[in-house]
């Protein structure tokens, strides 16, 4: 079939790969795999089960590839830790700048969450600014609120706080010559009479978000010494999929202090898919890697021959089933 030709200004849409299989089969577009370009990422979830974690690692996976030596700019709304913040964007590759928005103004007065969020499209509009995170929507507040009563409610006008922020998020995207992607850190709760989960800041986001991610924790799959748990496991969802194709699931490992980690996630992956076997050893084929534990000390030793057949396994597994 002979296809059109398309007289337009928007740009292609770029798509990276993350270095984490099944995140990025999980977003696939006819024959492209990985993380589209210049887009909105909302993603949700209970507390401290990885959201944050996944998006500095991908902020710097993104900022690698765009531009090494740029920005990514951060809005924080609860609270940071600077020395997990360098290591968690760092295992994305990054070794630019990650620059925050300060929490108060030169009076040493804290600031409104509105103004944080205006000055957070705005250091996006910079050149050397490939992505922003905003971290989270459900902790912004209003001016009302921060000087209200405790028990006076503000959802509907935090809303639309959220709804004017994003719109001018969409806009810059659309108007700066370079990529920039934004990843922004929600909530979830109970969706009204109890089915499914929900997030908070209105409409708006649900609409202008590119990819939408609820994230939970896959606690059976925790990698373990006896009690201990050495690192968690997090499975991801693609609620929504704008650019084609039905999202799907996909996991990732975490080491608490460390961040993601993409050579334990592929070994997660092959598991997933059947190429490795868990028992009281990891075993592929006839071939034993040892204890699970093992791996988890190889990889913060930054021993990747280790890891060097898992990933040989996927890209054969990946071109065996003719998968995208």
């Amino acid at each position: 079939m002979k296809l059109p030709i398309i007289e337009t200004n928007f740009r292609e849409i770029e798509r990276i790969p993350t270095g984490l299989y099944s995140f990025d089969h999980s977003i696939p577009f006819q024959n492209n795999i990985g993380l589209p370009l210049n887009i909105i990422t909302e993603m949700y979830g209970r507390e401290h089960i990885g959201k944050s974690t996944l998006a500095y690692y991908l902020s710097g996976v993104v900022a690698k590839h765009i531009a090494p030596d740029g920005v990514i700019s951060l809005c924080d709304f609860e609270g940071l830790d600077i020395s997990y913040l360098a290591h968690a964007v760092g295992m994305g590759g990054f070794e630019g700048t990650v620059k925050t928005i300060d929490p108060v103004d030169v009076k040493g007065k804290a600031r409104s969450h509105e103004d944080m969020l205006g000055e957070f499209v705005t250091t996006l509009k910079d050149e050397k600014t490939s992505c922003g995170i905003v971290d989270s929507i459900g902790a912004i507040q209003t001016t009302e609120e921060e000087a209200s009563n405790l028990e006076e409610g503000f959802s509907a006008k935090r809303a639309v706080i959220v709804s004017k922020f994003v719109r001018k998020l969409n806009s810059l995207m659309r108007a700066k010559e370079t990529p920039v992607n934004a990843f922004l850190i929600n909530h979830a709760h109970t969706a009204v009479m109890g089915f499914g989960h929900n997030s908070s800041g209105g409409v708006a986001l649900k609409h202008l978000a590119i990819l939408r991610i609820f994230m939970s924790p896959s606690s059976a799959d925790n990698i373990k010494s006896g009690d201990d748990v050495l690192a968690n496991v997090v499975e991801g969802r693609i609620e929504k999929l704008r650019y084609g194709g039905n999202g799907g699931r996909f996991k990732f490992v975490t080491i608490p202090g460390y961040g993601v980690r993409s050579n334990l996630t592929a070994v997660i992956d092959c598991i997933d898919l059947g190429i490795v076997s868990r028992g009281s050893t990891i075993k592929m084929d006839d071939k034993s890697f040892g204890y699970f534990s093992g791996l988890v000390q190889a990889d913060l030793e930054d021993r990747v021959d280790k890891f060097e057949p898992f990933f040989e396994a996927l890209k054969k597994y990946k071109k065996e089933e003719g998968s995208v």
